[in-house]
């Protein structure tokens, strides 16, 4: 069973076949196959639980390779005399006594990159040149744009963008701008003025606080309100010191390094977020801290620029969170989804 009769049935794809023999081996995948044949829905789970399969209990606690488990079960505790624990008392004891060596086991580490570069699905840099070359296709190529914006126009900009529409962000910085002569003036403002402003933008009240927090900080250390000095820091200084700033985060920091100090930085928003595990670059569980540390350190300098607006670009118009458009994409290729709408004649070999 699981071989090529199975195939002929439709019991398991030509895919599943090649990948679990070439993982397992010719033995263990004709057992993780029959397995799949009986389960139809299990064949697209990952690659650990293809392992759990086709191994005995016994194989996978001898196991060198951590790498294909993924999965961490509970461990079975045995009192003195040899009898198992009960459930309930095994949970007791393990919320109590916690090993050092196991304390992280189902948590990533902050250094994502070394656990998630050595997997097999970690994205390369030629496949981050197709999908940009792919995106350039539908959407055309990203023109770089100077910025005549201070550090802390983008800061204020990247502020108000949050929780709302480019269209919406972009509005509220205007009548800001249009509203205050400068920084200044809106800092001795009234609360209420200034949220009315920005009020189209969402969460005006929230927003007007961490901008005037902000303000005030900058002005105490610095003795007026600006970061230009930052420009002649280092990267690692830079996210050290704009991470001081309450509601400032990964997120607004790589933004400000990309866009306003020409720094090469992967900016990660939920639209990065959602395509890079569509596309099989970080897991999905990845959050979006996880996906911007890993990315930013394995996209290349002179593509993140282009990438980033274009994956933007992509997730708004054809890969939307709840409904993406498979059809009218031209990176379908590379996508774990997209590859079951191209011709079967022209699918990727796994």
């Amino acid at each position: 069973m699981g071989r090529a009769s199975d195939v002929k049935a439709g019991f398991i794809s030509p895919m599943a076949l090649r990948r679990s023999t070439r993982l397992l081996g010719e033995k263990a995948a004709s057992n993780s196959l029959e397995f799949f044949a009986r389960h139809p829905k299990e064949r697209n789970r990952p690659r650990a639980t293809l392992v759990r399969h086709a191994k005995s209990e016994s194989q996978l606690e001898s196991e060198q390779d951590e790498s294909l488990l993924d999965l961490q079960q509970e461990p079975v505790v045995y009192e003195a005399d040899g009898k198992k624990q009960s459930r309930k008392r095994r949970k007791t004891i393990q919320g109590s006594v916690v090993d050092s060596n196991t304390e992280s086991k189902n948590k990533l580490p902050v250094d994502v990159e070394d656990v998630w570069a050595s997997r097999s699905w970690a994205p390369t840099e030629q496949l981050f040149r197709s999908v940009k070359t792919s995106l350039e296709y539908t959407h055309g190529v990203i023109p770089h744009k100077p910025s005549d914006h201070s550090v802390v126009d983008s800061l204020v900009g990247t502020i108000l963008s949050q929780n709302t529409t480019d269209v919406n962000s972009h509005r509220c910085f205007q009548l800001l701008k249009q509203r205050f002569t400068n920084w200044e003036e809106l800092l001795d403002a009234d609360d209420d003025e200034v949220a009315e402003t920005i009020k189209s933008g969402g969460l005006s009240k929230i927003k007007t606080k961490r901008i005037k927090d902000i303000f005030r900080e900058i002005k105490g250390r610095n003795g007026e309100i600006s970061l230009e000095h930052l420009r002649n820091e280092s990267t690692e200084k830079i996210k050290e010191q704009l991470s001081r700033f309450k509601g400032v985060g990964p997120k607004t920091i790589s933004c400000v390094l990309l866009f306003t100090l020409k720094r090469n930085d992967f900016p990660v928003d939920t639209h990065v977020n959602r395509l890079s595990k569509r596309l099989g670059w970080t897991p999905d569980s990845a959050t979006r801290e996880e996906t911007y540390e890993f990315l930013n350190r394995r996209v290349p300098d002179d593509m993140k620029y282009d990438l980033h607006l274009l994956l933007i670009q992509h997730g708004k118009i054809i890969c939307q969170s709840q409904k993406a458009d498979c059809t009218a994409c031209d990176a379908k290729a590379f996508c774990k989804t997209g590859v079951r709408y191209l011709p079967k004649q022209t699918q990727p070999e796994q």
